[in-house]
């Protein structure tokens, strides 16, 4: 470490971590569509149960890296509305291996 650097004093790492909603419990928004995230959420976990899945095989591999849980199920969800967003802006049908047309 150089000589020059100042030494940041510990209370600032401190003040960083708080500056994050602590305080207050995580609550969905208001604004959210609850319904449509609770479907979301109940799609996911089917996904992570079935046995020959890749996103199953992508939810067990983040977790043992050390992911927690709750973030690999928000990451399936986002990865499942992105396949149902692609399915309806080409009008096609979920193909599970996908050849890319170009190569």
């Amino acid at each position: 470490m150089p000589d020059n650097l100042p030494v940041m004093p510990e209370w600032h790492l401190l003040n960083t971590l708080r500056e994050s909603s602590i305080r207050s419990k995580r609550k969905v928004s208001h604004r959210a569509n609850k319904d449509l995230k609770t479907l979301l959420h109940l799609a996911a976990l089917a996904v992570i149960r079935k046995k020959d899945s890749d996103l199953k095989r992508y939810y067990v591999r983040k977790v043992e890296e050390g992911k927690s849980k709750m973030t690999v199920i928000n990451n399936i969800r986002a990865k499942l509305i992105a396949r149902m967003f692609g399915v309806i802006k080409n009008n096609t049908h979920y193909q599970t291996f996908y050849l890319n047309s170009l190569a």
